[in-house]
């Protein structure tokens, strides 16, 4: 029956049942206590009645009296015999008897008022639970509206209303994720206003003030001019990256990119980020090495992860004295990617801000925006890696990334 897949009528079925076996044993035990005192009694009293027919019949044979005991009964048509006797019922076996009848009635009738209390009690007690639980449910519901997600799980039980609780508590945690992410997203959107606002003042001021310049100045001489162009050209570029970089971030924060799943040839590719940047390297007098012993392939999209390397390889021309080292290597776990440059390191207080949006060290390049190294650990941690530092301050700085197989 489906009644009883819920639980807790089940158990409280148990408990009625178990509640009417023990009136029965106690009447049982009650029945039988009074059945061998009346017994007991009456067989006194057919002791005294054989003793007083022996002592006043001592030639009776005793064999007629055991045929007379053992003779079966047989009620007589006379129900005046016993009165002649002076035998009624309030003396003698009769009197037992009816007091066994009247015993017997009454303590049925104290059973039945008994365990109908008892049973009444408990139905009282479970009602009075179950609609604690109701209230309680309720007050859940209403904390859950006015969003106040309170995660009570100390009650585990396995009734119906603790089935609705458990569903209502992964409500609960759904939508308190929900509101977790969406205040979440607030906040980052709020913050990526407020940096693309800071990051974009700086360079539209001086864009503005060489326009302001270029217009006034109707007789600047040309070379000025050209330098001013120049400028702006540099600003104007240094903004489209940023725009196009923080847009990336954006896309890879609300996970709204979909990743390629390419089989990349690693060294291949590193190859095609060094030449991309051979030109900022000879310009700064910094040689590339790269150094791989066999052919490596991992399962990632080339054009993001290429962009990772290249970030991360910038940032190491950036610091570098007189050398930049790429190695890669693999094992059964993992495919790593090291590049280490020969500069003066990173400070201690700094290495743990080192991915950290628009954070400049105290070694930045002055043309350092902050958001390349941030970028790259996102692309990384987006496709099964993981991107690690390694700095001694003054001597080198090693950008660790490892692609889990």
């Amino acid at each position: 029956m489906k009644i009883f897949e819920n639980k807790e009528i089940k158990r409280l079925f148990i408990l009625f049942f178990c509640i009417l076996f023990f009136f029965i044993i106690i009447s049982i035990f009650t029945f039988k206590y009074l059945n061998e005192n009346l017994v007991s009694k009456t067989n006194n009293i057919i002791e005294n009645i054989i003793l007083k027919i022996e002592e006043r019949y001592p030639d009776i044979n005793q064999e007629d009296i055991v045929e007379i005991l053992n003779t079966d009964i047989k009620f007589s048509s006379d129900t005046n015999i016993l009165t002649r006797y002076g035998i009624n019922d309030d003396i003698s076996v009769l009197s037992y008897i009816n007091q066994y009848k009247s015993m017997s009635v009454t303590i049925i009738i104290v059973l039945l008022i008994i365990s109908n209390v008892v049973i009444i009690v408990i139905i009282y007690i479970y009602l009075t639970y179950r609609k604690r639980k109701i209230d309680n449910l309720i007050t859940y519901i209403d904390n859950i509206q006015n969003n106040k997600y309170l995660l009570d799980i100390e009650d585990n039980s396995e009734d119906e209303l603790n089935s609705l609780k458990n569903e209502l508590y992964k409500l609960t945690v759904m939508l308190k994720e929900k509101a977790d992410d969406s205040k979440a997203q607030k906040e980052d959107v709020y913050r990526l206003l407020s940096d693309i606002s800071h990051q974009l003042k700086t360079p539209l001021t001086s864009i503005q003030i060489l326009l302001d310049n270029l217009n006034e100045s109707k007789y600047m001489d040309e070379q000025t001019r050209r330098k001013f162009i120049i400028e702006i050209t540099k600003k104007v570029e240094s903004m489209n990256w940023l725009i196009i970089a923080l847009l990336k971030l954006s896309k890879l924060d609300a996970n709204a990119v979909e990743f390629k799943n390419e089989r990349i040839d690693v060294c291949n590719m590193i190859k095609e980020v060094i030449e991309n940047l051979s030109i900022m390297a000879e310009i700064r007098n910094i040689e590339i090495m790269f150094e791989s012993k066999d052919t490596i392939y991992i399962q990632a999209d080339y054009n993001w992860y290429k962009e990772a390397i290249s970030n991360i390889l910038k940032n190491a021309i950036e610091h570098a004295k007189h050398i930049v080292t790429i190695k890669v290597t693999e094992n059964k776990v993992y495919t790593q990617i090291e590049i280490k440059d020969d500069g003066v390191g990173i400070n201690k207080k700094d290495m743990k801000h080192i991915f950290d949006r628009f954070y400049k060290s105290q070694n930045s390049d002055e043309n350092s925006i902050g958001i390349g190294l941030s970028l790259s650990k996102s692309i990384v941690e987006a496709q099964n890696g993981h991107i690690y530092v390694d700095s001694k301050d003054g001597e080198y700085t090693k950008f660790i990334i490892r692609y889990i197989k």
